[in-house]
């Protein structure tokens, strides 16, 4: 750790990825879909069983959840 350095390795640093708006990141978008998909279920299932209330808490998480995600 302390002394002279070793000439024999060499610091590479790594490849990085442009950020272009080419590259998607297409599991994120894979991973928000399901989540939107099993909200839309949630709240459907929790009115057809007739408990309104609990519809109207999913759906407001899933907005606030969403709505985090797009800002």
């Amino acid at each position: 750790m302390f002394g002279r350095r070793n000439s024999d390795l060499e610091l590479k640093s790594a490849h990085m990825r442009h950020p272009g708006a080419i590259h998607v990141r297409w599991y994120m978008v894979l991973l928000l879909t399901v989540i939107a998909i099993a909200a839309i279920a949630g709240i459907a299932s929790t009115l057809a069983m007739g408990q309104p209330q609990v519809a109207f808490i999913i759906g407001l998480v899933s907005v606030a959840f969403f709505s985090r995600i797009g800002c």
